[in-house]
């Protein structure tokens, strides 16, 4: 195995080693690592730079468990902020039309956003036969991922998400879901 020598040029940090200590450090240790110097587990032993577990040289922050604790918390979190704070039932559909022409189906209608925050809403629509049962059901954003303003519609036409039947009988939209993009 052979091992790398960093010239002088190439392992100088920017900065001065006496306004940055850790920058020092840091280039002490890159030119410790390049001659093969394996990191001990402390990364006090290491001029107080930890290295990646996977044998990488990018320093990982070290500090505070309460401060990583909190971090941590809020990244998790994060997602359940993405959610609205309407309701499936802030949301309306209006003027749902079924209707066949020939083999083609449209299922137009208008959604309309009644919350006071722009969000998105995902609808679901049924089809039925003559006894009740779904024949099929699809959902669907009829905003994709654009959010509603309030008081604003958004026309759509879901019919080609579905395949005609003979057994149609009856047609059902309703919003299902919820969401701020």
């Amino acid at each position: 195995m052979t091992s790398l020598r960093l010239s002088k040029s190439a392992s100088r940090v920017r900065g001065n080693d006496e306004q940055n200590p850790r920058r020092g450090r840091l280039k002490n240790f890159v030119r410790l690592k390049a001659d093969g110097y394996k990191a001990p587990g402390n990364a006090a032993d290491t001029g107080g730079i930890r290295l990646h577990p996977h044998g990488g040289s990018l320093p990982i922050a070290s500090g505070d468990p309460m401060k990583a604790l909190v971090a941590a918390a809020v990244l998790l979190l994060a997602p359940l902020a993405a959610h609205a704070t309407c309701a499936p039932a802030d949301f309306a559909i209006k003027d749902f039309k079924p209707a066949a022409a020939g083999a083609r189906l449209s299922l137009r209608g208008e959604l309309v956003n009644h919350c006071t925050a722009a969000s998105a809403a995902q609808i679901r629509i049924e089809i039925k036969d003559a006894s009740g049962n779904v024949v099929q059901s699809k959902q669907a954003w009829p905003a994709g991922t654009s959010n509603i303003a309030p008081g604003d519609t958004v026309n759509f036409d879901l019919g080609r998400m579905f395949r005609m039947q003979p057994d149609m009988s009856s047609f059902t939209a309703s919003v299902v879901d919820v969401r701020t993009w």
